[in-house]
């Protein structure tokens, strides 16, 4: 059996592929540092994460692809689908021999199933795009956590920023146990041990009567006789009621 191992980042994926074509030994499979479980009879290779190696790879798939193929990729790799690794290094090898046209070959099934996480992926974006609810802090940052159910943190960071560019926040991932944080300048990832990260802030009063006045709202203008309760689902799907005042 043979083995990668790398480091759990995209680059480190990405320079294990650079080292796969580099041996031409193609694994059985790939695990990142932090799934790793060792075989018996393993012929094990540990990947040293390279940035020229990765943006190599990067290059080799845009010319014979596309930058939306790499951008499908990046997406799938933030799915944490089991043997992600392993579905896209297949998906990588159509590209790099037939290029751009296997992108629409769904006889393929790694073709097809790229195809079927990029969807999911996009879909839970968008959904973190309209549930994501802050609260100010007492030292003026607005704060909101958010358990997805994909890694998608890297993806929405840019929607906010452009959103709320004259604020301080953080979006905080639970499930993840890391952020990303935006101080009106620079939006960076912070881990739960940064002193940037505030696992348990201090609201201010008024967030309360905001809640408050919010939930009067919602249930003045909630016309009872023409509810609806499987079309509310399809658009807000229960687990993400967690994230929305109206709800609690």
């Amino acid at each position: 059996m043979i083995t990668y191992l790398y480091d759990g980042t995209f680059e480190g994926f990405l320079s294990a592929v650079f080292d796969i074509y580099s041996r031409k030994r193609f694994p059985d499979a790939i695990f990142s540092t932090s799934t790793y479980t060792p075989f018996l009879m393993e012929e094990k290779y540990e990947v040293v994460t390279d940035m020229l190696h990765a943006k190599r790879v990067m290059a080799g798939i845009e010319a014979k692809g596309s930058s939306t193929i790499m951008e499908k990729i990046y997406n799938v790799y933030l799915s944490e689908y089991p043997s992600m690794e392993l579905l896209l290094l297949n998906y990588i090898r159509l590209i790099l021999e037939r290029g751009s046209q296997i992108e629409h070959d769904y006889r393929q099934p790694e073709v097809l199933k790229v195809k079927e996480l990029n969807k999911q992926i996009h879909r839970e974006v968008h959904r973190m795009h309209a549930f994501v609810r802050f609260q100010k802090t007492t030292d003026d940052l607005y704060y909101a956590t958010v358990i997805p159910d994909f890694n998608v943190l890297p993806l929405i960071g840019e929607h906010f920023e452009k959103r709320y560019s004259d604020q301080h926040w953080m979006i905080f991932d639970t499930k993840r146990n890391y952020g990303i944080y935006y101080d009106q300048q620079t939006l960076m990832m912070v881990e739960s041990d940064s002193e940037a990260l505030r696992l348990n802030p201090d609201f201010k009063k008024e967030e309360k009567d905001y809640e408050g006045l919010w939930k009067n709202y919602f249930q003045s203008v909630n016309i009872t006789e023409r509810k609806n309760v499987k079309l509310h689902l399809r658009h807000m799907p229960k687990r993400y009621w967690k994230y929305l005042t109206e709800k609690q």
